[in-house]
């Protein structure tokens, strides 16, 4: 009885496992047939399609279920519009393995997929969305299931990305070089990619190269994303950024971006009407919400530092700022491409508002070896104060031609108002622009007012006043003087007029021009 019995079982377990040894021999047959790569193409463009606002398709599939398959001329389209593209998209995985992984853990790990010169074009309409934003529908990240699919190595070789902008804007990524990994779990999808490069070509800006390392975390309540390493280089320049951006529905960022080196060059190549003449160097740090964003750090050249903070909400179409800048030994006919000026300057604005009409704005600075215009007017001390479109200013010059003091206001309405007192002892005006031969040796000691509005000579309204004490120009020597006039419209009305000098008195009175 028992050999019986041991016999049948010999029997029994010998059939069965021939027929599945027949069975995984058919399917390995099977899985390589037209009408099984037909099937398959069908079933997966079904499934991915119900997915997209858009549609899926690929010519072919090569390969087999056990080791990997290869998805030929791989495109999604939206409209006539082609998104992504592909010649060939590679999937490494063991069928068997994944069996046991589905059943065991409800887990599908795919050893590794890799894409092959893809092109991807992004196009941002009128209302700034990308086209690409609007290809996956608008679902819960996660199934009704609990499947989660493990990528453990993604490698995209040799890709490109096309961009354009409804303003007519163009640039274009080449030679994208990607690996990393990533999960899609029931609570969402995590990220991380190891090395990422590509190449910038975009009119009007510089070749520039990028290399960054980064993690990404998307799920139903947030995203965020971790910047490890990004660096955007070009011939002459290179940025470096770390940090990390939460919550990307309305972000919150805490990045530091630290300039190596800006080309002055590239610089003006980009914004063509910035007069920077030497390199920058920068370390900036930017935290907090576009609501509350905070830009704090310091940008210097080889003469001259600036130091402050920039806070404010970038939300509105006007964003409203308020912050500070301290500027160290700062030589801007050196650092800035301004001809007609030259000096340095050690000093600090305090400014809030949103523009010119909102703004206020407070500084207080000391200008060494101020030249304008070869007019030498030597070190100024200065201070004012900006509000309600109002300029009340003080400034103390100290130098070889002479002290003066200047205070007053100038108002910003239809027209520009002001009032200007200026205070002047052993003022050699000669000396002060510039030596000029011509001119005779003058030693001037006066006080004078000015209050009007506009700047054009032929519309200019001006009441002004001065009064003379002893000076000298050439061999006279003024004892004392009083003018009082007025600028209408061009024409210079001298109310009244005296100068005691040399023992003689000078009166007139008239207008001219």
């Amino acid at each position: 009885m028992f050999k019986k019995l041991w016999r049948w079982l010999f029997w029994s377990l010998t059939i069965c496992f021939l027929l599945a040894i027949v069975t995984a021999i058919g399917i390995r047959f099977y899985a390589r047939t037209e009408h099984f790569a037909a099937v398959l193409r069908t079933q997966i463009i079904s499934a991915v399609n119900e997915s997209l606002n858009g549609e899926l398709q690929f010519q072919k599939v090569s390969g087999s279920l056990w080791h990997g398959l290869s998805f030929h001329e791989i495109s999604v389209t939206q409209g006539e519009n082609v998104i992504v593209s592909a010649p060939v998209v590679s999937v490494q995985f063991g069928f068997l393995e994944q069996i046991y992984a589905f059943f065991s853990s409800s887990r599908i790990r795919i050893g590794k997929l890799t894409i092959t010169n893809p092109k991807l074009t992004l196009v941002r309409d009128k209302e700034h969305n990308w086209n690409i934003l609007k290809l996956i529908k608008s679902e819960p990240m996660h199934p009704s299931g609990a499947l989660s699919v493990i990528l453990p190595k993604i490698t995209i070789e040799n890709g490109t990305i096309d961009m354009r902008t409804a303003e007519g804007h163009e640039g274009r990524f080449s030679s994208l070089m990607a690996a990393g990994r990533f999960d899609f779990l029931p609570k969402g999808i995590e990220s991380n990619i190891d090395n990422l490069t590509l190449q910038l070509d975009s009119p009007g800006l510089p070749h520039t190269a990028l290399d960054a390392s980064l993690s990404l975390t998307a799920r139903d309540e947030t995203s965020s994303v971790a910047v490890k390493r990004l660096t955007i280089s070009t011939a002459e320049s290179r940025l470096m950024v770390t940090g990390t951006v939460t919550d990307l529905s309305d972000p919150t960022v805490n990045l530091d971006l630290h300039l190596k080196k800006g080309s002055a060059k590239e610089l003006i190549r980009f914004l063509p009407n910035l007069p920077l003449r030497q390199d920058l160097v920068a370390s900036l740090r930017a935290s907090g919400t576009l609501s509350s964003l905070t830009l704090s750090g310091s940008m210097g050249a080889p003469d001259g530092r600036i130091v402050g903070s920039i806070a404010g909400n970038w939300n509105t179409s006007e964003p409203q700022l308020r912050g500070k800048l301290a500027f160290h030994d700062f030589v801007f006919d050196k650092v800035l491409s301004l001809p007609r000026l030259k000096g340095k300057i050690n000093g600090q604005v305090d400014f809030q508002g949103s523009s010119l009409e909102t703004v206020q704005l407070s500084t207080r600075s000391k200008i060494s070896a101020l030249t304008v215009n070869e007019w030498k007017v030597g070190d100024v001390t200065g201070a004012g104060r900006l509000k309600n479109k109002r300029f009340d200013f003080t400034a103390e010059l100290d130098g070889t031609m002479g002290d003066t003091e200047v205070q007053g206001n100038i108002g910003w309405s239809s027209m520009p108002r002001y009032e200007v007192t200026i205070r002047a002892r052993s003022l050699d005006i000669r000396r002060a622009l510039g030596g000029l031969n011509n001119l005779p040796k003058t030693r001037l000691n006066a006080d004078a007012w000015i209050r009007g509005s506009g700047t054009e000579l032929d519309t200019l309204q001006a009441d002004i006043k001065m009064t003379l004490y002893s000076s000298q120009i050439r061999d006279i020597e003024i004892n004392e003087g009083r003018a009082d006039g007025s600028l209408r419209d061009g024409a210079l009305v001298v109310r009244r007029a005296r100068i005691a000098a040399n023992g003689a008195t000078l009166q007139a009175n008239g207008t001219i021009g």
